[in-house]
């Protein structure tokens, strides 16, 4: 998935929470946000998952070796 997708889902996550959070809606849209914002995560997740994958495969191809190396995010300041 390019990361274009990722980026537009994670902000539509985002304004799922943002909107949850304020206590604005009715308990019914609430709860449909909420299952939106579930599947929403757990697509992330999936993507996420992928790319770690991913990246440690292609370290073992660049070594030659079949190590593998847990992939670890950079932490955004």
């Amino acid at each position: 998935m390019p990361k274009e997708d990722f980026d537009k889902l994670s902000k539509e996550l985002a304004g799922i929470v943002d909107e949850l959070e304020k206590g604005e809606v009715g308990l019914s849209e609430a709860l449909e946000k909420f299952k939106k914002g579930t599947k929403l995560a757990e697509r992330l997740d999936t993507i996420l998952k992928g790319t770690q994958q991913k990246v440690e495969l292609l370290s073992k191809e660049l070594d030659g070796k079949l190590k593998r190396q847990e992939f670890t995010a950079e932490k955004e300041e």
